[in-house]
This record gives C-alpha cells, sequence and structure tokens, in this order.
C-alpha cells in the first residue's frame, strides 16, 4: 500500500495540538472568559446567554473540528495512491485551509472578540472542510493500479 507520509505527519501534528488545546480550553479558559467577558450576555433565540460560556463552546468546537479534521487528513495519507493523487491533493490542501480558517477563525473570534473575522473565515473554511470529505470519498472509489508479487 502506497501512501503519503507528509498529509499523516500534517494531519498527526494538528490532531496532536488540537488535543492540546482542548486541554486548555477544560483547564485554564473558562476562567480567563469569564474575567474577559463579565457580565456581558448575549441573546441566541430569546435566550440569554453568558458570553463566556458562549466564547468557550466556540472555542472547544473549533478545537474539535480540528481534531476530526486533522485525522481525516491522517486518513487522506494513508488512502493515497498514484491514481488518487489529484483526489487526494485536493482533499488535503481543503482540509488543511479549511482548519486554518474555520478553526483559526473560530480562535480568533472567541480569544480576541473578533466577530469580522469569524464572519469572512469561517463559512469558506466550512465549505472547505465538506470540499474535503468529497474529495477522500473520491480518493478513496479510486483504485490502485494493479501489482504483480515478484
Amino acid at each position: 500500500m502506497q501512501g503519503s507520509r507528509p498529509w499523516v505527519v500534517v494531519g498527526a501534528v494538528l490532531a496532536g495540538l488540537a488535543v492540546g488545546l482542548l486541554a486548555f480550553a477544560v483547564e485554564g479558559l473558562d476562567d480567563y472568559f469569564a474575567r474577559k467577558y463579565e457580565k456581558l450576555d448575549v441573546q441566541i433565540a430569546g435566550v440569554t446567554v453568558a458570553r463566556s460560556t458562549l466564547h468557550l463552546e466556540q472555542f472547544q468546537t473549533a478545537a474539535l473540528f480540528q481534531l476530526i479534521h486533522g485525522l481525516a487528513l491522517v486518513a487522506v495519507g494513508l488512502v493515497a495512491h498514484p491514481r488518487a493523487k489529484t483526489w487526494s491533493r485536493l482533499a488535503g490542501w481543503a482540509f488543511v485551509l479549511g482548519i486554518v480558517l474555520y478553526s483559526g477563525g473560530r480562535y480568533a473570534q472567541t480569544l480576541a472578540d473578533h466577530n469580522w473575522l469569524l464572519q469572512m473565515t469561517v463559512p469558506f473554511g466550512a465549505a472547505l472542510l465538506v470540499l474535503g470529505w468529497l474529495g477522500l470519498a473520491l480518493a478513496g472509489l479510486q483504485k490502485p493500479a494493479a501489482t504483480t508479487a515478484p
């Protein structure tokens, strides 16, 4: 079985970083957000929600998306073979750029409260993540070239 080691490495690094970010969110961000957004509430569907709670959930969502799509990137590296090169590359780059735009936009929005960044990057990042899954599916459908045993 052939594969593409760079995608495996990048995916594993991104997934590992996501685990660290999730642990950071659980251990340290709750207090940070509570202090930073003290007495700042938002209305969501007619319900008042503490902004600190909202930002913590958004940060955790970003890290979870990074983890899932980092693992998907590992899968891209494992299914890559010469006949699926185009689809594997499309999936790999879509996952990487999608993680940067979606998760990165969410991280920036929660830590720096930049809503404009969220509005600009997150939808594009989400679309790229969907494109990555489509590329991975198409790469998986490509049959590897037949090999002959020596």
